[in-house]
């Protein structure tokens, strides 16, 4: 006789030894109720009674009609993962238009173009100080001294020592018109005259001048002396020691002003002193001509 069971009493061997051992499903769709074995069927102990259980007929055996096949894992997406779909989506649609809105903004900003960064600058707080301000000076103005050229330098070094260091440069304006551009100082000596000293470029030129004063103010041919010449107007030679030196005049100008004038004849010069007419003064000029009117050779 066939050892083999039906299908019913297969299902049912099968589904009582999956729920003896714990491991039929939970859910009340996954769990296989057993179905009692039919009348006069032989049957089958669970396991765990020492008997062995047969196995099934080999190849899945077809369900008979009226019965479905075996539950199993449910196929498709389950409820949680379709909403984790739906939430992924959702955060993937966000994420492209948050980068779609920075794109348009950055264009709108600068239309492709770089943009300065704006520089904070932050204020220095000054504190004063106490006490007096300081102030500043503004800086003198000064005139530039006319530095002597190298005739003009010779002749200060030729003025005698007693007032060589009251000489400077005469200034253009200040020469008498025939010695125009010829080097010339100018000196003080005391309160009362001032000393004139010409070098002319020959004896001709000086010449000419200490002539041409003689004529123009008809003087005689005497002493300028005032204690022998009241009028203090005279022409004549003058020397030194024995040695005839050169020619002096005096006379008194239009301008109320006592002039002695005189040259040198072995340098060439031409010398004069002047002061305000007055008989003192006059004295004053002839005494300060006899003493320091003689250049040094």
């Amino acid at each position: 006789a066939s050892r083999g069971i039906d299908y019913h009493q297969a299902r049912w061997a099968v589904d009582s030894w999956a729920m003896g051992l714990g491991i039929a499903g939970s859910s009340p769709t996954e769990v296989a109720v057993p179905m009692p074995p039919p009348a006069g069927s032989p049957v089958v102990p669970p396991p765990g009674d020492g008997s062995s259980l047969p196995l099934p007929p080999a190849g899945p055996p077809l369900p008979p009609p009226g019965h479905g096949a075996p539950p199993g894992p449910p196929s498709g997406p389950t409820p949680n993962s379709k909403w984790l779909l739906i939430a992924g989506g959702v955060v993937i649609g966000v994420i492209a238009i948050v980068v779609v809105l920075v794109l348009a903004l950055s264009g709108a900003k600068g239309n492709g173009k770089p943009t300065a960064t704006p520089t904070t600058v932050t204020p220095t707080t000054v504190t004063p100080t106490t006490g007096p301000r300081s102030t500043t000076t503004p800086p003198t103005t000064l005139t530039p001294t006319t530095q002597p050229t190298a005739p003009e330098a010779v002749l200060i070094s030729r003025v005698p020592i007693s007032y060589r260091a009251t000489c400077k440069v005469l200034a253009e304006q200040d020469k008498r018109d025939d010695f125009r551009n010829i080097p010339a100082i100018t000196c003080d000596p005391n309160a009362t005259v001032s000393v004139f000293f010409y070098q002319l470029p020959n004896a001709t030129v000086m010449n000419d001048e200490y002539h041409s004063l003689v004529s123009a103010n008809t003087l005689p041919d005497t002493t300028c002396d005032p204690n022998r010449n009241a009028n203090f107007r005279a022409a004549s030679t003058y020397t030194t020691g024995s040695t005839e030196r050169g020619k002096a005049l005096c006379y008194v100008g239009t301008d109320n002003t006592a002039r002695m004038e005189w040259t040198d004849d072995a340098l060439n010069t031409y010398g004069s002193i002047a002061a305000n007419d007055s008989p003192p003064n006059r004295q004053t000029i002839y005494q300060f001509w006899v003493d320091n009117g003689a250049l040094l050779r």
